[in-house]
């Protein structure tokens, strides 16, 4: 699974590559001890198409930026048909992994923003780190005007959807950088 987390600075979201990179590095390597000559030549091919590609600009007609881009996927590809089709395979995430994880990217991207909601009345709310089980995203009003409104014990598992139904309109404050 894709574990993204915040910075150290708290000022981005990471998204480590390792589990996906680090197996096809092993696999091009592996590749390229058993035959040099070739993933070499195919490493060169492919690393000449690239460079040509990223020294188009946009003056270049969009023709020739195609051709080019095409010309850098074909020797990609001639080099991941000697890798093993297992590192070279998309990533693929269930619908309830894929929301599980957007709903943790939205979390760390608010908190990296520091984007807080404010609802109708003047109330505050954060994203925490916790998402429900389909994803989304729950939110919390961490000093409500009325002080009995903060309770004791764990909060309801607000979510954005549910805050905006009940409280909405939103707006979104996020500080100035």
């Amino acid at each position: 699974m894709i574990n993204p987390q915040p910075t150290r600075d708290n000022r981005a979201v990471e998204v480590p590559l390792d589990r996906i990179t680090a197996p096809l590095l092993d696999a091009l390597a592996v590749a390229y001890a058993d035959d040099p000559e070739t993933i070499g030549a195919l490493l060169a091919e492919h690393a000449a198409a690239v460079a040509h590609r990223d020294h188009l600009d946009r003056d270049d007609s969009p023709h020739a930026r195609e051709v080019a881009a095409a010309e850098a996927d074909e020797t990609r590809e001639a080099v991941e048909d000697h890798l093993d089709a297992e590192v070279t395979r998309p990533v693929r995430l269930t619908p309830r992994a894929a929301h599980q994880l957007a709903g943790r990217l939205v979390v760390l991207a608010h908190r990296a923003t520091g984007t807080t909601y404010v609802d109708r009345d003047g109330e505050r709310w954060v994203a925490t780190d916790q998402t429900t089980p389909q994803g989304e995203p729950i939110v919390a009003c961490p000093s409500p005007r009325n002080p009995d409104d903060a309770g004791t014990g764990p909060s309801y598992p607000w979510t954005l959807r549910a805050v905006t139904a009940r409280f909405g309109p939103l707006t979104e404050e996020t500080p100035a950088a």
